[in-house]
């Protein structure tokens, strides 16, 4: 846990300030949930580590005065995405996919009785979404590229216009070369791009 902690202050460097003040208004002042960081050692998806909230504040002024209805966490961890964006716009209705069970428990007891958000616990590389989703939203939850690739070789099937938002990714993904990025937010070697088809 501590080896990580030390990783995140590096890939921040001086930013991590800006990072620090961000986590402590909305976690202390706002109380806002889903803060939950965990360690799972798995080859096939990352840790829980939850998206900044500096990060997060900023994609959502991007999206602020677009008609956004559904939107997906791929890897929602302990819910923080789906908890900050059901606040921000309560009548958005978003599914988070969350395969580890331990962490599914927990964010599942964070949802309480917000019918917005639908948790699952599933393989979202095994799944058909049929939603007509505006936003997919990944905080990094795959390691392989081959499952990037298969993942959005699946959503870009959809002739609807969408948005991708993928945060901390600095892989070489095939299928992100067929869209057009709209927005980068960059903080040392960390940050965020926001896709669209």
């Amino acid at each position: 846990m501590i080896k990580t902690i030390v990783n995140i202050i590096l890939k921040y460097k001086a930013k991590i300030f800006i990072v620090l003040i961000f986590e402590i208004i909305y976690i202390f002042l706002l109380r806002y949930k889903g803060n939950s960081l965990k360690l799972l050692h798995s080859k096939l998806f990352t840790d829980n580590i939850p998206t900044p909230y500096l990060f997060l504040s900023k994609i959502s002024k991007f999206f602020k005065n677009k008609e956004i209805k559904q939107m997906i966490d791929v890897g929602c961890g302990s819910g923080r995405v789906l908890y900050f964006f059901s606040r921000k716009n309560p009548n958005i209705k978003i599914d988070g996919y969350e395969l580890n069970k331990c962490i599914f428990a927990d964010t599942l007891k964070l949802k309480n009785n917000n019918k917005n958000i639908k948790i699952y616990n599933k393989n979202v590389l095994n799944e058909k979404l049929k939603k007509n989703y505006d936003i997919f939203f990944l905080a990094d939850p795959f390691k392989k590229v081959s499952d990037y690739n298969k993942f959005f070789n699946n959503i870009l099937k959809n002739k609807k216009k969408i948005y991708i938002v993928i945060v901390n990714n600095n892989k070489f993904i095939i299928s992100l070369k067929k869209l057009r990025i709209l927005n980068y937010y960059k903080c040392n070697k960390s940050g965020y791009k926001i896709y669209s088809n």
